[in-house]
């Protein structure tokens, strides 16, 4: 699919996983989101939070490259281990990382935005 969107590689990604938008939302978010959520996302054309998106792509067993993008970068390759090995981090490193990935992710989110609004 050439014009594939963020919302589209979810919307394939439940598909492929036999399950609904809200029971991913539910279950990756600890029933703390809902679909309502993520349809608000799409409605307004806005890609979410990076905390948002690290937590989705975790629970979808994907990357961060992959959801936003589509694909795969070679530096997320190279880097895959220590994605990884996230999971090993006391709760102070992963707070720690969340906000640098929320930091990086709000900056491309604003660009993807900008470039979707024209």
């Amino acid at each position: 699919m050439e014009n594939e969107t963020f919302f589209d590689r979810i919307k394939q990604w439940v598909k492929d996983n036999n399950t609904t938008i809200d029971a991913l939302m539910h279950d990756a978010f600890n029933g703390e989101k809902t679909k309502a959520t993520y349809y608000g996302w799409r409605n307004r054309k806005e890609i979410p939070s990076g905390a948002f998106i690290w937590q989705l792509a975790q629970y979808m067993n994907v990357t961060c490259d992959w959801l936003i993008a589509g694909n795969e970068s070679s530096l997320t390759s190279k880097y895959q281990d220590l994605i990884n090995s996230l999971e090993k981090l006391d709760d102070s490193a992963k707070h720690n990382v969340e906000i640098m990935v929320s930091a990086l992710a709000e900056d491309v989110n604003k660009n993807v935005n900008k470039n979707i609004k024209g």
